[in-house]
């Protein structure tokens, strides 16, 4: 039972890491047959679905920027996130992959991760784990949801030391603390 609120825990910790990144450097750049305002209207709007969780009219919100601007970083990272939302993770991994074309960005990988983790593709979302922590190391719910993976595929050695390492970036954490003694008593 223990196990279990604590990944419903590392999920919504998850989602919430979507929202506490800043924002990326990369700037969208408008369609020159369009103009600059249409689509920051559609994005305005869409943000505002998706700030009160109306994921079916963010989902087509975000479409309709990325209609006028394919390279709109933000509809992008957002759309994909709707999905996982959604439970439609494949569609969420095609938006995470896209974004990561253009940049390697720690978000970006571990939002793939989140997509690929729901699809049950255990190998890929440690790998896609791995590079957001090498890229940015700051971020203790990336090693929790490494460590989660791991002990999924049965390395409990692996999943001990992402603990370890979430509990060191955030000493204070109990729940971790808690999970650190549960994996030294199961060995």
């Amino acid at each position: 039972v223990f196990e279990q609120d604590h990944k419903q825990k590392v999920r919504e910790a998850k989602m919430a890491e979507i929202e506490s990144e800043p924002k990326h450097d990369m700037k969208h750049t408008a369609p020159k047959s369009r103009p600059t305002k249409e689509i920051n209207n559609a994005y305005r709007k869409a943000d505002m679905a998706f700030a009160k969780g109306d994921f079916e009219e963010a989902e087509k919100m975000f479409i309709k920027v990325l209609a006028l601007d394919d390279a709109y970083v933000d509809a992008n990272l957002k759309l994909g996130v709707v999905y996982l939302q959604k439970g439609e993770s494949a569609k969420a991994e095609f938006f995470f992959s896209k974004l990561l074309v253009t940049k390697k960005d720690p978000l970006f990988f571990s939002n793939l991760a989140l997509a690929l983790y729901q699809q049950k593709r255990l190998p890929e979302a440690a790998e896609a784990y791995e590079k957001a922590i090498s890229l940015d190391p700051r971020k203790e719910g990336r090693f929790v949801s490494l460590a989660h993976v791991y002990r999924e595929l049965g390395n409990e050695e692996k999943a001990l030391t992402n603990m370890e390492r979430a509990a060191q970036l955030a000493p204070r954490n109990t729940e971790y603390l808690f999970v650190l003694v549960d994996g030294y008593v199961m060995q």
